[in-house]
């Protein structure tokens, strides 16, 4: 669904200044340190994505959503409308999951 307000709780997923600035973005990178070692050390591909979904309902607990920017094509048809939509479960998980693996431990 699109969005038309940002909270402070938000995670704004993209790059540069923006997103990495944003109070979410920044409390979501906490959580994600907090839990980069316990992710490494597992070989379990299953415990992975229970650390990936804690992390999510972290954000959750606060009012915090997951939000992408449109993409170009996407934009044409929702003109004069916010440009970013609340990222679905199975990509929130896919994406925090990346996320932690890349955190240094």
């Amino acid at each position: 669904s699109l969005v038309s307000n940002v909270r402070h709780s938000d995670v704004l997923l993209g790059r540069g200044a923006g997103p990495n600035d944003h109070p979410g973005n920044v409390i979501y990178r906490s959580f994600i340190k907090d839990r980069a070692e316990d992710y490494t050390r597992t070989t379990v591909r299953g415990a992975k994505t229970k650390i990936a979904a804690c992390i999510i309902k972290l954000v959750h607990d606060r009012d915090g959503r997951f939000l992408r920017r449109l993409e170009r094509d996407e934009m044409q048809t929702v003109q004069d409308k916010p440009h970013l939509y609340v990222m679905d479960d199975r990509d929130r998980v896919l994406k925090a999951a990346a996320i932690v693996a890349k955190s240094p431990s």
